[in-house]
């Protein structure tokens, strides 16, 4: 067992001194510890080396158990560290002593660092950010891909001001390459929890590496603008770079033609397809996205002063950080309007999108009976070469919102053939605003239908 003396080397014979202690076991053993215990020389006199009172002697009863409390503490430190097999050092065994008494001391320490991990702190930003919650959910798919990133590159315990370029185009790599790592044994266990749909069998395309890259700079942007880093990595990367990682590549467009839509408008298809043939419809007309599709009812049709039915909703996305609350009001064309009172917009296939015999499969098996085969340019990205496939092959939700795009786009003369101003210019948003019945009638241009008008109960009293 150790043995623990008080040192006394003070050539004063009256007067406070502040007690220090020397532990010793054998010879290669040999730590002391000063501590914070005050004690009067004359008090002091009274006790022996080990801290026992000498005999007859009238001692101070509190310094007594002070003294045997710290002394008691030094053993359990030094058994403790013995256990552990750790060699201690007069450093570290001050640390281990002061860790007794000073517990929450190291605890404020412990939650400061925990706030510096870039994991941790990563998470916060998720967990307290104003996104939606498709948003918030592809967050989370990022974050899962930086801890499984950590942990293979063994930088789990890497601060948020640690982050450089170099690591920024090493998470890149990673992401990229990702699916090498679920083939490994050794990271088997990383993938346990994780969805299908979300573990890589192939290298991630330029785009959805670019998308991941996004979501972690705006939280170093975030981190900067809070003073908690003193300047993003991203912007310490060089221009080219930075680019390079970003960049985000498209083909053509890839979208139905109005006569395209007409001619699944005019198709007669199976039961089985019916339903589906009406949801793709209804999206078609409305071009939203199906997160915000999926959520409608007949509470978000409304009809106009004018006599225009339309459908109004808050963006699912954006609702967070549209701060007005604008909503998006769209006049339903004759064709969708027909559709939504006939099945009083239930539309069950909506239920689910992905899967095997989910929305996004139906639509094209849709498009194909259509015979919606017209040849599109489609990028493969593994070949690095164009592909051409029937476009029927690309349905999904998304083809909904482009052709409404594209279509809709095509009938503002206002914008692009007047001669006034250049595409994309702000001046006719500043000069001009589109009134639901204009925007009912450009819509009803673009598809090819005739204009109509309907009655509080959406019941047809013109056209």
């Amino acid at each position: 067992m150790a043995r623990i003396q008080i040192i006394n080397r003070t050539k004063k014979t009256e007067g406070k001194i502040t007690l220090r202690f020397r532990l010793r076991d054998g010879r290669e053993i040999d730590l002391y510890h000063k501590s914070e215990i005050e004690a009067d020389l004359s008090d002091l006199s009274k006790f022996e080396a080990d801290g026992t009172p000498k005999k007859r002697a009238n001692f101070n009863r509190k310094l007594h158990a002070t003294i045997k409390e710290r002394i008691s503490l030094m053993q359990s430190v030094y058994d403790e560290a013995v256990k552990e097999g750790k060699t201690l050092t007069n450093e570290l065994f001050e640390s281990d002593i002061d860790l007794h008494l000073h517990p929450e001391k190291y605890q404020h320490e412990e939650a400061n660092l925990s706030k510096l991990l870039l994991l941790n702190r990563f998470k916060k930003y998720i967990e307290d950010g104003l996104f939606s919650e498709t948003r918030k959910r592809a967050y989370w798919v990022t974050y899962r891909i930086m801890e499984r990133f950590l942990i293979i590159s063994m930088q789990e315990e890497i601060k948020i001001d640690e982050v450089t370029p170099d690591f920024i185009m090493n998470f890149r790599e990673f992401i990229i390459n990702e699916w090498e790592f679920v083939k490994k044994k050794k990271w088997a266990y990383l993938y346990a929890d994780v969805t299908k749909q979300n573990i890589p069998d192939a290298p991630r395309v330029q785009n959805t590496v670019a998308t991941k890259l996004k979501h972690f700079q705006a939280f170093m942007r975030m981190l900067e603008d809070t003073d908690e880093i003193v300047k993003s990595p991203y912007r310490r990367m060089g221009r080219e770079n930075r680019l390079a990682a970003l960049r985000e590549q498209y083909a053509d467009p890839i979208n139905l033609t109005v006569e395209e839509v007409r001619k699944v408008i005019n198709t007669d298809v199976p039961e089985s397809l019916q339903g589906t043939k009406d949801a793709f419809l209804i999206q078609c007309a409305l071009g939203c996205r199906i997160s915000d599709f999926k959520v409608m009812g007949m509470d978000s049709v409304a009809v106009s002063k004018e006599g225009v039915p339309f459908v109004h909703y808050l963006p699912q996305k954006t609702m967070h950080t549209n701060n007005k609350r604008e909503e998006i009001k769209t006049p339903l064309l004759r064709f969708a309007f027909d559709i939504i009172k006939r099945t009083d917009f239930n539309l069950p296939i909506l239920k689910y999108v992905s899967g095997k015999s989910g929305f996004n499969k139906k639509i094209k098996d849709l498009l194909k009976f259509c015979s919606i085969d017209r040849e599109v340019g489609i990028f493969n990205e593994e070949k690095k070469v164009m592909e051409y496939l029937p476009l029927w092959s690309q349905g999904c939700t998304k083809l909904c919102r482009k052709s409404f795009v594209d279509i809709t786009t095509k009938v503002q003369v206002n914008r692009y053939a007047a001669g006034l101003h250049k595409a994309g210019s702000d001046a006719v948003n500043h000069y001009s605003k589109l009134q639901l019945s204009d925007l009912n009638i450009l819509m009803c241009e673009a598809f090819g239908e005739k204009p109509y008008k309907v009655n509080k109960n959406l019941e047809i009293v013109e056209g």
